[in-house]
């Protein structure tokens, strides 16, 4: 499974460090430090360095909420063969410095000191801005909300190119696109609310069925009578008739087993009763807990939009900065043309030979030509306001 996730600066650093064991304390009890020599990086140079020197290369604004860093943690499955472990992390990392671009893949980090093998990509979010004409930071351009959805399956259709076989990258958790964490939570949530209301229904027809049950073997009184000695009589009075000795002791027989079953029946109504107790606490905790996923999911989104607006409103003063010196400079182009159409009309109107002297000493080369056809359109205007 690949997990999606993203930085900005003030992180950033700390992060690196992370992967490189650096200030750990080893509380982590998925880190076994004996093994942490055994981690390596797939790409040349100090991730924390590798990032400076790229970000300062391309353009990012200057905010301390702008996201500067993908993050994407892949685990290895355990379809994947172990003489292979090794070219499945060297495919991961080909796959994403492909997508990010090399100059932008910080780090591809293995670790194999925790209890599953995996590999953290780090890059920074560039892409090629056409109006601009710059590369610029953004991770919402970047890793798009169709980058999350595919990511999972294109990332398998090239490990399963680089291996020969499936790699098993697709699961129950990824095959309908990449989830993010907290989503996967929700999932689970809900999976476990549907779950318990389920079960809670079964639960509770089945203690109506054992209630009514008890309510039936409460209402039968059956009164037997005392026997002295069985072995005198060969009929015995039971219920206002006389039955036989063998079908008197089936009967006390039978009802020894109904009260047996009787106290059986209400034991399994106590233990019911305490478990539906407990699937009642179960079922208001995981309906608090998707309440609550639900109430972030909403403040993210209002966080979003409020970043995403911040973003517009300063491209928007950019704009208009931008439209304010393209207008300053029409202006000054109007100007300049009033200074040509004059400097056209007094060299069309000076002798013939200071007009060449002009065109050849001090008009440049590339704009002779067009210095002459201007001279000789103004000449045809001229005399056709003449007539």
């Amino acid at each position: 499974m690949a997990d999606l996730r993203k930085a900005v600066r003030l992180q950033v650093h700390g992060l690196t460090d992370h992967d490189k064991r650096v200030g750990e304390n080893h509380t982590n009890e998925q880190i076994d430090p004996n093994r942490s020599h055994l981690n390596f990086n797939l790409v040349l140079g100090d991730a924390w360095e590798n990032y400076v020197t790229r970000l300062n290369e391309v353009y990012c604004l200057n905010r301390k909420d702008v996201n500067t860093l993908a993050m994407i943690a892949v685990t290895l499955p355990k379809e994947v063969r172990p003489e292979d472990q090794e070219k499945f992390f060297e495919g991961v990392k080909t796959h994403f410095e492909d997508y990010f671009g090399k100059d932008n893949l910080i780090s591809a980090m293995v670790h194999l000191d925790e209890k599953t093998p995996h590999i953290h990509i780090k890059a920074i979010p560039v892409y090629w801005n056409e109006k601009y004409q710059r590369h610029q930071v953004s991770y919402d351009q970047v890793c798009s909300r169709s980058f999350y959805k595919s990511l999972h399956s294109k990332l398998e259709q090239h490990l399963d190119k680089v291996l020969g076989y499936k790699s098993g990258i697709l699961n129950d958790a990824t095959r309908e696109g990449n989830k993010s964490i907290a989503e996967l939570k929700r999932g689970t949530a809900q999976k476990q609310l549907a779950e318990l209301e389920s079960l809670k229904a079964e639960k509770t027809k089945e203690l109506e069925s054992v209630s009514i049950e008890l309510s039936e073997l409460k209402s039968m009184k059956v009164v037997l009578p005392a026997i002295k000695d069985p072995a005198q009589s060969k009929s015995i009075p039971l219920l206002g008739e006389m039955v036989s000795l063998a079908d008197h002791r089936k009967v006390v027989s039978d009802y020894n087993g109904l009260i047996k079953e009787h106290s059986e029946l209400k034991s399994m109504v106590e233990l019911w009763k305490r478990d539906a107790k407990d699937w009642e606490s179960k079922y208001d905790t995981i309906k608090g807990e998707f309440r609550a996923f639900k109430e972030r999911d909403i403040v993210r989104t209002l966080e979003r939009t409020e970043r995403a607006l911040n973003d517009l409103k300063t491209e928007n003063t950019s704009l208009k900065q931008r439209l304010n010196d393209a207008l300053n400079k029409i202006q000054n182009l109007d100007m300049f043309k009033v200074f040509y159409d004059s400097f056209i009309d007094r060299l069309r109107e000076t002798r013939e030979d200071v007009r060449e002297f002009v065109i050849t000493h001090l008009i440049p080369t590339w704009a002779r030509d067009h210095v002459e056809r201007d001279i000789e359109e103004s000449q045809q205007n001229s005399n056709q306001i003449e007539r």
